[in-house]
């Protein structure tokens, strides 16, 4: 666990930021920079996701949430004891941006984000 919340506060650190789009005004789409580190609260009253979900960090799951699991050891994904909040949002009309986020206290740090476009199918 230590090593996975040293690489979430590197991407931290590397300066992900959440911002939205000031010229269309239109609440919830964001900008290709990536949401970074909020509350859950703060998170949803600044960009309306399209989706949110959550999971418990385990081994097998689908390529898409693959390259979280790899963040974390064998023996953690083998104790079911690590939730991930997973959220995505519109980048534009033709993208979609998913990220992911582990809950520490009371905000949340980035995992990895991943855009693709909005047909994509996993």
């Amino acid at each position: 666990m230590r090593t996975s919340l040293l690489y979430a506060s590197i991407l931290l650190a590397l300066g992900l930021s959440c911002s939205s789009q000031t010229g269309s005004g239109q609440k919830g789409t964001l900008s290709p920079k990536s949401p970074s580190t909020y509350s859950i609260d703060e998170l949803d009253q600044l960009y309306i996701p399209l989706r949110r979900d959550s999971f418990i960090l385990s081994e097998g799951h689908d390529e898409f949430r693959a390259p979280i699991e790899d963040l974390f050891s064998d023996e953690e994904r083998r104790a079911h004891q690590t939730k991930i909040l997973e959220y995505t949002w519109s980048l534009n009309k033709d993208s979609l941006l998913t990220v992911w986020y582990l809950p520490f206290r009371d905000s949340l740090t980035v995992l990895g984000k991943f855009s693709y476009p909005r047909d994509a199918v996993f």
